[in-house]
């Protein structure tokens, strides 16, 4: 159920990123201020639970680095209540699969103004783990020999390609250039 996969998440959190947590959520924007709300949140939850790959505990991870980079930028400002949109992040939590953990995701927050702020994820993720790396070349070599020996659908090579190729994931999903860009990219690798 939800409230177990939330519970589930919480309680797998350390202690400290849980009281961390709390105190950004607790702000009100009165007694404790600058409140940040995280606009697009709601969105970027289903997303994250709705990908195998990202999960509910990875994406309360990232949004406490939203929290804490949202504190540290916005420490001078006058503002009550900070807005941050998540904007980018959102969709990224739908499509990500990538080499490394969801929850590592760089990002950078850009501040608009006085009172706001958006999220700008880093997709572009150099991979050094030599485990990974052995690992997506024996994936790729697989591909490879199951493609020579026309052991593959089209529908099955789209799958597989993404999970061997992670860097297609930068395409995006959400624009119709990228996805074009994305179909033009895998076609050729499919030739």
């Amino acid at each position: 159920s939800g409230t177990a996969t939330v519970q589930a998440a919480w309680e797998a959190l350390k202690r400290s990123e849980r009281a961390s947590l709390t105190q950004f959520l607790n702000r009100d924007g009165i007694e404790m201020t600058p409140a940040f709300i995280l606009c697009e949140s709601p969105v970027f939850l289903k997303n994250a639970c709705d990908n195998f790959e990202v999960g509910l505990e990875s994406a309360i991870r990232v949004l406490l680095r939203v929290y804490e980079s949202a504190a540290a930028r916005f420490a001078d400002s006058g503002k009550t209540v900070i807005r941050v949109r998540l904007g980018k992040l959102t969709m990224i939590a739908r499509s990500f699969s990538g080499s490394v953990a969801f929850q590592d995701l760089p990002f950078e927050l850009e501040r608009l103004d006085d009172g706001e702020a958006l999220v700008q994820p880093k997709v572009w993720i150099p991979v050094s783990n030599p485990t990974v790396l052995e690992n997506l070349a024996k994936t790729s070599m697989q591909l490879a020999s199951d493609l020579l020996k026309n052991r593959v659908s089209e529908d099955s090579f789209k799958l597989r390609i993404s999970k061997t190729f992670p860097e297609l994931s930068y395409f995006g999903t959400s624009m119709e250039i990228a996805c074009a860009q994305r179909d033009q990219t895998i076609g050729a690798m499919l030739s």
